[in-house]
């Protein structure tokens, strides 16, 4: 029997990311580091997507970034003029929620916790340009990040056992 082990401790620090650059991954196409040029205002510097975004993050985040198009836009319902488009960076998924937060949230519909996952790897700024676009468009997005950061906001496989089981009966 060897006398090595690993001890886990849930209270332990996290270390600390202050040095590591901020990752990231492209949207339909997009990436995330070319320089934005939209030739509008001579003055303007192109920078890239994450440039642009690594402000709302921490140091070392790993983002998840589009470019979106005016016409991918709710201009009726949508909050503010995206009449030239947007960027847009949100933290890349951390893979299927645990199966204690699904079943502390399993009263909620899953819009309700798609909400609440994206809310929480999204900052404010992108969470109004998200919620200001067209539903397929928006749902294009989730759907792309839910699938890269392994997980399908909203859903669980817990309950598309239980309704493939219901189904058989």
């Amino acid at each position: 029997m060897s006398d090595e082990h690993t001890t886990y401790d849930p209270h332990a620090v996290a270390e600390v990311q202050a040095d590591k650059p901020v990752e990231h991954a492209g949207f339909e196409g997009t990436e995330p580091t070319a320089p934005d040029a939209d030739g509008i205002d001579a003055g303007d510097e192109p920078i890239s997507i994450v440039d642009e975004w690594a402000g709302d993050y921490p140091a070392g985040t790993q983002l998840f970034c589009a470019k979106f198009d005016a016409d991918d836009f709710d201009h009726a319902w949508g909050e503010g003029d995206y009449s030239e488009g947007a960027t847009v960076a949100i933290q890349r998924g951390t893979g299927a929620p645990s199966e204690g937060w699904i079943l502390r949230h399993a009263h909620l519909n899953d819009g309700e916790r798609t909400k609440l996952i994206l809310e929480k790897h999204a900052s404010r700024d992108a969470l109004t340009i998200l919620y200001s676009l067209r539903d397929s468009v928006f749902e294009a997005f989730i759907e792309a990040w839910g699938k890269d950061g392994g997980m399908q906001p909203g859903k669980s496989n817990r309950s598309a056992r239980r309704s493939a089981n219901r189904k058989r009966r």
